[in-house]
């Protein structure tokens, strides 16, 4: 669809349903279009397993329908879970994006992960297609990867990067764009001898995440110090407070932006992986928002309004983190002293605006205490998983 007609015919329809909308959908095609099953019970391939919940196949003719079942955060992380990069277009009723543009109009991909998971004997996407020469890396570009590099962090809103191209304003894909916190990427090292990003990690370049997450001061000193020593640079620094897990009290370390990043847009600029660690049930595609919530208020007293805007950043549970002491002591609610898990991070807003960050201050300590006792760990992603 994105490069035009095909000498192939068009015969796969790919749809991508949140789970509360696949019975109306299901629906149309079963009793408006006359299509059957072919399987309810199909197993997602292992390349799009983490992606994808369910998927559902239907025939009419020669012609197949595959309708896949996301959540609510994950429509554009199954778009960028796909097995490569020609694969990674999305299509609504307003308009079409592409996240890779220029390898895709030059018939060129570059397999991610889960492409490499696809057999020779399996057509899955584009990986096995005439149309397109696959590549497992970025050396065949013989320059410079840039801002285009595989193993960079890329965001929906990298705007620069990606291409749209819209037909009716009424269904504008640009807004549910905007509102997607997916990040990806395709490698955590690039191999292209070129690439002025091409790092080993752990020696050029900091480990993401560490192996052990910073858990007292010893340990989050050396990270300062490993983040000092590395290459790694940001371009813009902001200090967070941690509550690490087995620490005497809570610590100000510095945050930056993700490499190859040049100017904050939000939060999912920053790299937090350093200090908690959310890519423990995929490294190479998170919907970041899931990991950290803001609040103005104290959840317990909406009405004690707070100065500045907090966000709390926490660990993915699926990492499986050790129990916070350093929060089971200081809070007062016992109720969640089973779930007070992993490190947790916490970023200051100032003119309660969440893009304009500002460096936690020891007057901002009695405050965030304050938050966090006050119902807010209730509220963040882990509290949830018991």
């Amino acid at each position: 669809m994105f490069l035009g007609p095909s000498s192939q015919p068009l015969r796969d329809l790919n749809i991508l349903v949140t789970e509360r909308c696949f019975k109306l959908l299901e629906a149309f095609f079963l009793h408006k279009l006359g299509y059957f099953w072919i399987d309810r019970t199909a197993i997602p391939h292992d390349a799009l397993l983490h992606a994808v919940n369910c998927f559902v196949l239907y025939r009419l003719e020669d012609r197949l329908v595959t309708i896949s079942v996301v959540n609510d955060a994950g429509l554009f992380r199954a778009v960028v879970c796909s097995p490569c990069t020609a694969d990674m277009i999305a299509m609504m009723p307003g308009g079409i994006c592409s996240f890779y543009p220029k390898l895709t109009m030059d018939n060129v991909a570059i397999l991610s992960p889960g492409g490499f998971l696809v057999e020779p004997e399996y057509a899955v996407g584009s990986v096995w297609s005439e149309r397109f020469t696959i590549h497992d890396n970025s050396e065949f570009l013989g320059a410079d990867c840039g801002l285009s590099c595989p193993s960079l962090w890329r965001g929906i809103l990298d705007g620069n990067l990606l291409r749209v191209v819209e037909w009716d304003h009424r269904f504008s894909i640009r807004e549910p764009l905007q509102r997607s916190h997916t990040i990806w990427r395709l490698s955590e090292t690039c191999s292209n001898p070129l690439c002025s990003f091409r790092a080993i990690p752990g020696r050029y370049r900091p480990l993401l995440p560490p192996l052990t997450m910073p858990a007292d001061l010893n340990a989050i000193d050396n990270q300062c110090f490993l983040l000092k020593r590395h290459s790694f640079t940001s371009l813009v620094t902001v200090t967070a407070l941690l509550y690490a897990t087995i620490a005497t009290a809570p610590h100000k370390v510095p945050v930056g932006l993700q490499e190859g990043k040049q100017k904050l847009r939000g939060l999912d600029d920053f790299e937090i992986n350093f200090w908690v660690n959310t890519l423990a049930r995929d490294k190479f595609a998170v919907p970041a928002n899931c990991y950290h919530r803001t609040f103005s208020a104290i959840p317990d007293a909406p009405a004690l309004k707070l100065p500045n805007l907090y966000t709390i950043v926490c660990e993915d549970p699926e990492g499986y983190p050790p129990p916070n002491a350093l929060l089971k002591e200081r809070l007062v609610q016992s109720s969640l002293n089973d779930t007070l898990k992993g490190n947790v991070l916490v970023l200051k807003h100032v003119n309660h605006n969440h893009r304009q960050l500002a460096d936690v201050t020891d007057g901002d300590i009695s405050i965030i205490n304050l938050l966090l006792d006050g119902g807010a760990l209730r509220k963040c992603h882990w509290a949830h998983f018991k």
